[in-house]
């Protein structure tokens, strides 16, 4: 039980990690179409 929950909570890291990651991507695109 507590090793499926400390599972769990690693995977919520990593998807949070990376929706970040994809947010500043994202940002980053965003301002190379407004610079071309």
């Amino acid at each position: 039980m507590t090793k499926a929950s400390s599972d769990v909570q690693s995977i919520i890291i990593k998807v949070g990690h990376g929706s970040i990651q994809a947010g500043m991507e994202l940002a980053q695109l965003r301002v190379l179409h407004l610079h071309l």
